[in-house]
């Protein structure tokens, strides 16, 4: 388990030294949208840490590492679709307004998600806790 928090931790840093580099090195001119897109990113990868510490911390079972996992998915996947805007917006001179809407709406959409899966993690090791008191041996 130590092993995956440390490969974990390198490839999130890793990943947000590629989008940030990506993003800085590939605009053209610094605007408004290219900062906006660098806070979004800055929000994405630091966010998804805490909540990667969050769920590495109860997860000591193997049962825990099974619920979290949709979880980790999930919060990867927000990390990879967010190098989309890094790719486009340093080419595309975009008004601020558009960045901050396509962002905000990857945020929005990634972490509704996310909590969803939390909220299904609780109610399924609910239903499992109960059925596990509820089961006799033959």
């Amino acid at each position: 388990m130590k092993s995956n928090k440390l490969l974990g931790a390198a490839l999130w840093a890793i990943g947000l030294a590629v989008e940030c580099a990506l993003l800085l090195c590939l605009a053209r001119a610094y605007t408004a949208a290219v900062w906006i897109t660098l806070g979004f990113t800055l929000f994405a990868f630091i966010s998804q840490l805490a909540l990667w510490l969050y769920l590495w911390r109860g997860a000591g079972t193997a049962d825990g590492v099974f619920f979290r996992m949709p979880a980790f998915m999930l919060s990867a996947l927000y990390m990879l679709l967010q190098l989309i805007p890094c790719l486009v917006f340093p080419f595309w001179q975009a008004p601020a307004r558009l960045a901050v809407l396509i962002n905000a709406a990857l945020a929005v959409v990634m972490w509704v998600l996310l909590l969803l899966s939390l909220l299904a993690k609780n109610h399924i090791a609910h239903v499992d806790s109960r059925q596990k008191d509820h089961h006799r041996e033959l």
